[in-house]
Order: C-alpha cells, then structure tokens, then sequence
C-alpha cells in the first residue's frame, strides 16, 4: 500500500513537472523556463511585440506640459509635478511601431525609459507620462506610454532627447523657460508636422482657449480628425473636453 502510494505520488510530480515545462498557450502568457541539455534551466526570452521598434527620426514631439499650475491632467484632484506630459506623433506611415526601452534625456541626463511593450497606432496620439501619474482615461485615438520614472521637466528650460534602446534619436527639443502667466501647454502649430513652429496652446486660434489639448488634436478634436491619412470623419461627437480643463 506504501509502495503504491509512493508510486502514485510519483505520478503526480512528474505530471506536475511536465505541465510546467510545456509551452505557453495562446492565451498570451509569457514562455515558462525550459530543462536544456544536461538538465541546465534555460530562462526564456521576453515575448517580444508583433511590431518593429521605432527607428531614427520617426518620432515627433507634439505637444508638451512642463508647468502644469493648476491643471490637472491626470484627474487625482492634485494639480502637481505628475501632471507634467509629452504628446508624440509618430511618423512611420501606416506601421505601428513599440517604444519599449526607449530612454528620455533631460539635458543629457537620462531621466528614465518607456516601460511595457505596446504597438503603437501611427494614426494615434502617444501620451507619455510620468511613473507616479494616476492612471487616465484619454480620448479615443490617444495610447498612453509611461516612464519607469517621474519626468521632472525643469521650468528654466531644458534639452529633450528620446533614443532608442540602441541610443538612435527619436527626437531633440530644447524648451524655453517658463516665464509664467496662465499655466499652457505648448503646441505644434500642425499636429504630427515636426517642422510645424511652437505656440502656447492657449495663444493658438484655434484652439478655442483651451490651456491644453493633450490627447487631441490642438484644435480639439479626436486624433483621426488631424492624423488619418486623407482626414477622418470622426462622426458627430467631436468636442471632446480635453484632461485637466
């Protein structure tokens, strides 16, 4: 009866065991390790996204907040250092590209990288925010990226660079002081035109007097009505209020 139950115990480790090993489903799970040869323990790979990195140049810096004085961007009640964002556009065409490792330089510091590995919509707005931002629900037509730490924009002025993983710039600005006044994002005067010039949001005339248009098009409306190829018809529901107004 011993023996037995040794025997069926057995059974039941080895069936354990061999569950274990046996490659992820198509649920989306990440691979479990593997025995390799000579019974070493082979730690698996990431999965990687079903998209290419974003390469040189292929990234647009949009729109920006570096001092948020009074707005509340990410709608935790706090007007605060976790408001502060970038709006990026990507220039890729009609191919989504992922951000994942990508590192954000502050005057040649690195602040942080882009965590998680999500392929982005080249007809989308990208947010990108910082670690300790409350989680938002943007517009349709915006994708959120966040830093593995706080983005800490100085108000005096700064350089900012994105680079890849591989260190290929994505994109350079250097930003002017902020000499106070309203409390404005700043914007370009072309959604997604990296060549397009500057302008606080709430100086542009289009944009209605708003402080800030973070996940919409500087004029308001949802991202396909200024980033789908040939305009979108974004139906009749198009006065989105933007985060923090």
């Amino acid at each position: 009866m011993v023996r037995n139950g040794w025997v069926f115990g057995l059974l039941l480790l080895t069936g354990a065991c061999h569950a274990a090993l046996e490659p992820p489903t198509a649920a989306g799970l990440q691979p479990l390790p593997q025995i390799g040869a000579g019974g070493a323990v082979v730690l698996p790979d990431p999965v990687s996204p079903a998209c290419r990195p974003a390469s040189a140049g292929e990234v647009v810096l949009n729109e920006y907040l570096v001092r948020p004085g009074g707005l509340d961007i990410d709608g935790d009640g706090k007007s605060n250092g976790r408001d502060e964002v970038l709006e990026l556009t990507l220039a890729t065409g009609s191919e989504a590209v992922h951000l994942a490792g990508a590192q954000l330089l502050v005057d040649g510091q690195v602040r942080g990288q882009i965590a998680g590995q999500t392929c982005l919509d080249p007809q989308h707005l990208i947010v990108l925010v910082g670690s300790t931002s409350a989680l938002t629900q943007w517009p349709p037509g915006a994708d959120e990226v966040r830093l593995d730490h706080l983005l800490k924009l100085p108000d005096g002025g700064a350089s900012l660079e994105l680079r890849t993983a591989a260190n290929e710039l994505l994109f350079r600005h250097q930003y002017l002081p902020e000499t106070g006044g309203a409390a404005s994002s700043w914007t370009r005067a072309i959604d997604g035109d990296g060549a397009a010039d500057w302008t606080r949001q709430l100086d542009l005339a289009q944009g209605h007097g708003r402080a800030n248009t973070i996940g919409l098009c500087n004029n308001g409306q949802p991202a396909c009505a200024c980033l789908a190829s040939g305009g979108m018809d974004c139906g009749e529901s198009s006065d989105p209020t933007p985060t923090g107004q």
